[in-house]
């Protein structure tokens, strides 16, 4: 099978529509393990923003149906690339092929709690969108300065630098 086969197959719905949010059918045949998995799992925030930065996306899957995010889970260090991933948007929700979600997979008690606030919150804190209901195609968006949830009309994402002696914009933040 092609790889442009793989990656219509990974994202076709029973309507034989692409859509990026549909669960792929067989992750064994379709699913890869991406720098960005492995950067996920251990915890290696730096090396996840350069790659989020090179347009890897969060999405993709590995054998397994695990994302990154449920990598980032899965892992004690994983919690600052959770957050991340949270801020540049993310569904907390989807189950990898094994019917697990990210929750999940949490192996910290301070995991498991940023995941079930997100899950919880269910309409977005800003002003902008009138309080709109998150689901999986209106994804939270977590705000690292007051920590509450926001949908991607009411937030602005960017990248800055990660201190005073920085010389490139590569630390991705969203905020209210």
């Amino acid at each position: 099978m092609s790889q442009d086969n793989e990656v219509q197959e990974k994202n076709v719905d029973d309507d034989g529509v692409n859509d990026p949010f549909v669960k792929p059918k067989d992750a064994g045949k379709v699913g890869r393990y991406t720098p960005l998995h492995w950067a996920s799992y251990k915890g290696h925030y730096k090396v996840v923003w350069i790659l989020i930065k090179a347009k890897l996306s969060a999405f993709d899957i590995d054998m397994h149906g695990n994302t990154s995010v449920h990598q980032a889970a899965g892992d004690a260090r994983g919690l600052k690339v959770l957050k991340c991933f949270m801020s540049r948007g993310c569904d907390l929700g989807m189950k990898n092929a094994r019917g697990h979600s990210p929750l999940d997979l949490a192996t910290t008690q301070e995991t498991r709690d940023l995941i079930n606030r997100a899950l919880n919150t269910v309409k977005c804190k800003g002003k902008s969108c009138g309080g709109s209901k998150f689901d999986f195609k209106n994804v939270r968006f977590y705000c690292e300065s007051c920590t509450n949830f926001y949908c991607e009309k009411c937030c602005t994402r960017d990248e800055y630098f990660e201190d005073k002696s920085s010389t490139i914009k590569e630390r991705p933040v969203c905020f209210c």
